[in-house]
């Protein structure tokens, strides 16, 4: 997984917001306050980039049959980062594919858990490691949850301090 902060986040288009899941809030500046953090998907076959290019350079959809004439660079330039989202084979191919009630179980999760309702937390967990046993943020929130058994801290605030 890819972690990006709010502040990136946000500057995304709502296309590319789309490819992006909220999985904590933290809070390490005072100045700032507490700031959610997102995941960006991607499965260790990123790595397994081909002989024909290298990692970080666009693949179009079909690249041994597209005699399109198509400037992939100019239309990633005027489409923004969605596009190599949803074109790019490298990124295409490296995405877990969940099934999409996964994302709404997830969601349900994060917000129970940034709600202080750790037991409907838990529930919403378990979910979410039956349909994706390796999911790096799911087993995050579980370790984390684990060291306080489950129970949101007295002082739960809906964001974890990275100062203490």
């Amino acid at each position: 997984n890819l972690l990006i902060s709010q502040n990136h986040y946000e500057l995304l288009s709502e296309r590319g917001q789309k490819y992006c899941r909220k999985i904590d809030c933290v809070f390490f500046d005072e100045a700032k306050g507490p700031l959610d953090l997102y995941a960006v998907d991607f499965s260790e076959s990123v790595l397994a980039v081909g002989d024909d290019h290298q990692l970080g350079e666009f693949v179009p959809p079909n690249p041994k049959t597209d005699e399109s004439g198509v400037d992939y660079h100019a239309v990633r330039l005027r489409e923004g980062i969605s596009y190599m989202f949803e074109h790019d084979q490298d990124i295409a191919t490296s995405r877990p594919h969940f099934e999409e009630r996964f994302f709404s179980i997830f969601e349900g999760l994060v917000k129970a858990y940034i709600d202080g309702d750790w037991a409907r937390a838990y529930d919403w967990l378990e979910k979410c490691l039956e349909l994706s046993p390796e999911d790096g943020p799911t087993l995050f929130l579980k370790n984390f949850m684990s060291l306080h058994n489950f129970e949101a801290p007295e002082t739960w605030q809906g964001y974890r301090n990275l100062l203490e």
